[in-house]
């Protein structure tokens, strides 16, 4: 597979890469670029509807029949390592997606906690405070 290279073809790349883009070269980059923030746009706003539709009962219902599978290939499957290296590049790039989903949910939930005790706390003691006012005020 003999390539040659002349001089005329350096030349003709060099001569390429020195011209400055004209304003068309650029718009229709500019276009491209948009186009690819666009798609990755939508395509977060899937991924996030998606995973707003699946309850967690659901996604704790898929791990547990991951796990089963994952035992049943393990003690049957003739090839331990093949079959190990399956199930762990299926755990990286598929279950972790799910268990991340979980994780942050549970998150949530603690932070949602944590504050509805916050509010609760600071509304009794906002209350007790207005009853220690009113029984300390005689009225006349």
């Amino acid at each position: 597979m003999g390539l040659e290279v002349n001089e005329g073809d350096i030349q003709e790349l060099v001569e390429e890469h020195v011209q400055e883009p004209t304003t068309d070269e650029l718009m229709d980059l500019h276009r491209k670029q948009q186009q690819e923030v666009i798609k990755e746009i939508s395509s977060e706003e899937q991924e996030k509807t998606t995973e707003e539709s699946l309850t967690s009962n659901e996604i704790r219902k898929m791990c547990k029949m991951w796990e089963t599978v994952q035992n049943f290939v393990e003690k049957h499957h003739p090839n331990k390592a093949v079959a190990m290296r399956a199930m762990n590049l299926f755990n990286d790039y598929a279950i972790s997606h799910f268990h991340e989903i979980l994780k942050r949910r549970q998150k949530q939930m603690s932070m949602d906690r944590f504050l509805v005790k916050e509010k609760e706390s600071s509304e009794s003691t906002d209350s007790s405070d207005s009853v220690n006012d009113s029984e300390s005020c005689p009225t006349q």
